[in-house]
């Protein structure tokens, strides 16, 4: 995956909003996840439409007091790490 492979939700995971973090499970494994605030963040960016890792982070970025290239960086790691987990999948 590379910073301008287009990033979806799952659609097999069932999620609700608790407080400030998302709670999911995926039906089809019956797994539960939950995001922090900035995982959050990015699953309703990816609400709309699907997003580039490139574009995430430059929403992050204006969101958030971070140095472009880092939160490109941790982003990227981020995603991938969602990717392998089911809970985004490439769209």
């Amino acid at each position: 995956m590379d910073d301008s492979t287009l990033i979806k939700r799952n659609p097999k995971l069932m999620a609700t909003r608790l407080d400030q973090e998302v709670v999911m499970m995926d039906l089809d494994t019956g797994t539960y996840f939950n995001l922090n605030e900035t995982g959050t963040r990015i699953w309703d960016l990816l609400g709309q439409s699907p997003l580039t890792v490139a574009a995430i982070a430059a929403i992050l970025t204006q969101e958030y007091e971070v140095d472009p290239a880092t939160c490109k960086e941790e982003t990227a790691r981020f995603v991938a790490d969602l990717v392998r987990q089911r809970i985004l999948v490439s769209a």
